[in-house]
């Protein structure tokens, strides 16, 4: 009985993949504009109200940070790709003027339904890929909300 335990426990702690280092699961980029600070803040406030929840809105200062999550199956989760995967992440945007300053942290992968256990992504390649299809599309509705 207690090899059975250990066994179990082993296989337990041997099969949870664990979360990528927060180093990994970010992203930061700057988008230069011919708009004001104030011009940048106001789009940006529009652009953040359609998703997400925003935790900060500070026109002063020019932050706007939110809690956000879109559909994202770019990483195998369960037996397969996710059909109900979503990228959660904070997003923090810095209004200036000329530019627009966006960090996305804490980005983390998740089912509806959880049907996966396990913490993704949990390596540099799967937050690479994850980014790549799922978090720079963002930029460009971004740009877009600046330039209307």
């Amino acid at each position: 009985m207690k090899l059975l335990i250990l066994g179990l426990t082993l296989l337990i702690a041997c099969g949870t993949i664990s979360l990528a280092p927060t180093e990994m699961r970010k992203k930061e980029f700057t988008i230069e504009n011919k708009n004001s600070k104030d011009e940048n803040f106001n789009k940006l406030q529009l652009w953040a109200s359609k998703g997400g929840q925003v935790r900060l809105n500070d026109r002063q200062s020019g932050n706007i940070v939110l809690k956000a999550n879109i559909p994202c199956d770019a990483v195998p989760m369960g037996n397969g790709y996710a059909h109900d995967g979503r990228v959660w992440f904070l997003l923090e945007l810095k209004a200036g003027n000329k530019q627009v300053k966006a960090n996305f942290s804490d980005i983390q992968l998740t089912t509806i339904q959880g049907w996966d256990s396990n913490l993704r992504p949990s390596s540099k390649a799967e937050a690479d890929k994850v980014i790549s299809e799922c978090i720079n599309p963002i930029k460009e509705t971004i740009l877009l909300s600046l330039e209307n």
